[in-house]
């Protein structure tokens, strides 16, 4: 369902899934990029790796980065 949700012919419920889940996961960037990154929608990661380069870099970030 991810990965069909930003094609051009995606369901109203693949769209759904992905709006739901970027909703609750969009409070954790590391957790933010992945589910883009599992839906296949490079073009929303790459604006959100753009934004995360302007984050201030602290151990915890960069711990959750690596994980």
């Amino acid at each position: 369902m991810l990965k069909s949700s930003f094609k051009p012919n995606a369901s109203a419920e693949d769209k759904a899934v992905f709006s739901s889940l970027f909703h609750c996961w969009c409070h954790n960037p590391v957790a933010t990029l992945s589910v883009c990154s599992l839906a296949q929608a490079y073009d929303l990661s790459a604006v959100l790796v753009q934004k995360l380069a302007d984050v201030e870099l602290t151990v915890g970030f960069l711990m959750q980065v690596s994980q």
